[in-house]
């Protein structure tokens, strides 16, 4: 019964956030852009019923489906401009450098999805034993896949360090602050949390961190797609 719960309520939500995807797909005239919206929906019921427990496949699955959402938030933005002739005429000779903010921002996400996936198994190795899964901590071991995670929390920190610097050097001092408190400083307390972590609970509280960090890193491309564009425009 409870499974069929589940069942139901994933449906619910999934129909729901593809009607409004496709609601918003309307109003800036891209109806069709509702479809990233069933995609999303599609492939994370396939991950929760055959790939969660397979080593990688399921940490690409969950990667895939973060590129999806960012790449969503550019898309939306791209057409949202795109009614306007006159100012995506005038933004046209910009767009490699907001293709530059996409790409890694996509980087980012990918990375960021296979760290919260190996977090998360850090907290249920035991459970995914019983059910005869093969994600990292259960074919690697405990201590090689946190060194995992911090080697891939190391690289995160380095790469994102290139936009606070892009900000800076333009001398906007509002993104600059942005980056850094919302995406560098987050990374680096939950990098320094890992190193000491030993136990679930541990684990958990990085998991729950880096959860919450990723959501707040979406609204900083948010406010840089957003920010450059008005800049461009005024």
């Amino acid at each position: 019964p409870m499974h069929d719960k589940l069942n139901t309520a994933f449906i619910a939500l999934s129909a729901v956030g593809s009607l409004l995807g496709f609601a918003v797909g309307y109003g800036i005239g891209m109806f069709n852009l509702g479809l990233i919206f069933m995609l999303a929906s599609t492939v994370l019921y396939f991950y929760a019923l055959r790939y969660q427990g397979l080593l990688f496949w399921g940490n690409l699955a969950i990667g895939f489906i973060t590129v999806l959402i960012i790449g969503m938030v550019w898309l939306f933005e791209y057409f949202a401009v795109y009614k306007q002739p006159e100012i995506f005429t005038s933004l046209i000779p910009q767009f490699k450098v907001l293709n530059s903010y996409l790409l890694l921002y996509t980087v980012y996400g990918f990375l960021m999805a296979f760290i919260l996936k190996m977090t998360k198994d850090l907290t249920k190795t035991e459970q995914d034993k019983e059910c005869f899964f093969k994600t990292f901590p259960v074919v690697l071991g405990e201590k090689q896949t946190r060194m995992l995670v911090i080697a891939l929390s190391a690289v995160l920190i380095a790469l994102m360090v290139i936009l606070p610097i892009v900000f800076f050097s333009s001398s906007n001092l509002y993104l600059t602050w942005v980056m850094v408190i919302l995406v560098q400083l987050p990374l680096l307390f939950a990098c320094s949390k890992m190193v000491k972590a030993r136990s679930v609970e541990d684990y958990k509280f990085v998991f729950n961190f880096l959860r919450w960090s990723m959501f707040l890193s979406i609204f900083t491309m948010v406010a840089a797609t957003h920010n450059t564009i008005t800049q461009w425009i005024s």
